[in-house]
């Protein structure tokens, strides 16, 4: 962050700038924290997710998140190739259909391609990078969980917590961390 904020004489992300170099930097800084086995890419596509994580195909009614073009923006796989983390990063939110959406696409993969569920994806993260309206992010984010209780397990990170932890842009993000209910 501090390299665009130099090229751009003080600038910041948040006030122009692009969510791939966020994501690019989330995964320099993800990157020296895997071991020599482990590896992560970038906009993977949620069907390859499904498909390397060896999950089962989904049965019935193909959900929106596996149609298309939807990708995560960050993956981290596991020594043997097999996805176990699925990161997505929003430089700034305005909606909360933004959030929404993207909450529903990290829960909608966790419940197909879980452990329970024979897959490898172990977690899934949503930051949100430099929200200055965190309460009202927040809030959005409560109402999401409120009306999915029974599938996914939340952690919130505050800004103490995360501060030099990978996934964490700037101390003023929202981290919040998803994982399947054990059953």
């Amino acid at each position: 962050m501090r390299n665009y904020h130099q090229w751009s004489s003080g600038w910041t992300l948040k006030e122009s700038g692009v969510e791939g170099l966020l994501v690019a930097e989330i995964a320099r800084k993800l990157y020296g924290s895997l071991s020599s086995t482990e590896s992560l890419l970038l906009e993977v596509p949620i069907a390859r997710i499904q498909k390397w994580s060896d999950a089962p195909p989904p049965k019935g009614r193909t959900l929106e998140t596996f149609k298309g073009r939807k990708r995560a923006d960050v993956v981290l796989f596991n020594g043997h190739g097999r996805p176990i983390c699925m990161i997505e990063v929003k430089r700034h939110v305005y909606r909360e259909k933004d959030v929404i959406d993207d909450l529903t696409r990290l829960t909608d993969v966790l419940r197909k391609c879980a452990r329970q569920h024979s897959g490898t994806l172990q977690r899934g993260f949503l930051v949100i990078y430099d929200s200055r309206q965190n309460d009202t992010v927040k809030s959005w984010i409560d109402s999401f969980f409120r009306g999915n209780p029974d599938h996914v397990v939340r952690r919130d990170y505050t800004e103490e917590s995360v501060r030099n932890w990978p996934v964490s842009p700037v101390p003023r993000s929202i981290v919040v961390e998803v994982t399947p209910s054990p059953q």
